[in-house]
């Protein structure tokens, strides 16, 4: 019996089975098609956009922190991932400091390279009572996110401290290339972003973070379209010749 003649007779029984009847083709294809956009997203690697987590720190370059001030590490969008899925940074505080850090990506003012706000895009608040003492050893605190930007575009990763800092509050740095290399900003305000000091461009001077993305939907749904058109020209192709 040919292959389509026993697949309507295996959905003619399943249909007397449970009383429903059988979806047609072409609507099995749309049902396919709306499972394959919304399966392969879950399914995405991750692709870091910036990364220097666990690189050599800079012993005399961590950023001290005071009360009510910004401090701000640019990153950058590749032409595929623009979802930020996940951030991580490293701090450490003096002895008995409390407080809190809130972190935010801005947009980066093309005309100047310096962050450019509204939006402030919420990441995560970090208590800063829970972090290490300890210079070489900073603490590694991670935010799970689910942030949209646009493509290939150049954004910042802020830390706003509190005005109820108490104590001392650094950001630990690096010395060496973050991956991906990029000529990265960093910069920082103390009126709470009306103004940013001169951008520091040495790609080899940066803050301890690293950040990844997954594609939007969209870019998925695209691929599921094109497997789908391709399974079923190849179908209507074997039919043909058989």
């Amino acid at each position: 019996m040919p292959e389509s003649h026993t697949m309507h007779a295996q959905q003619d029984n399943i249909s007397r089975f449970t009383g429903v009847a059988p979806m047609p083709r072409r609507s099995r294809w749309i049902a396919a098609f709306f499972i394959a956009c919304f399966a392969l997203p879950s399914n995405a690697a991750d692709t870091v956009l910036f990364d220097n987590l666990n690189d050599t720190q800079h012993p005399l370059g961590d950023v001290f922190i005071t009360p009510n001030s910004l401090w701000a590490q640019s990153f950058r969008t590749t032409a595929i991932d623009s979802i930020v899925n996940a951030v991580s940074v490293k701090f450490y505080r003096g002895a008995g400091s409390t407080g809190s850090i809130a972190f935010e990506i801005w947009d980066l003012n093309s005309g100047d390279n310096k962050p450019l706000s509204p939006p402030a895009r919420n990441v995560g608040t970090l208590d800063i009572s829970t972090l290490s003492t300890d210079a070489s050893n900073p603490t590694q605190v991670d935010f799970t996110t689910n942030i949209s930007l646009n493509t290939s575009t150049d954004y910042y990763l802020v830390a706003r401290i509190d005005s109820s800092l108490s104590g001392l509050v650094y950001w630990s740095r690096t010395d060496s290339q973050p991956s991906p290399g990029y000529s990265w900003y960093v910069t920082s305000s103390n009126d709470g972003g009306s103004s940013w000091d001169p951008t520091t461009t040495d790609p080899t001077n940066s803050q301890l973070m690293k950040i990844t993305a997954v594609p939007e939907p969209s870019t998925y749904a695209l691929g599921a379209i094109g497997t789908l058109v391709l399974g079923w020209l190849g179908r209507r192709r074997g039919r043909r010749t058989a």
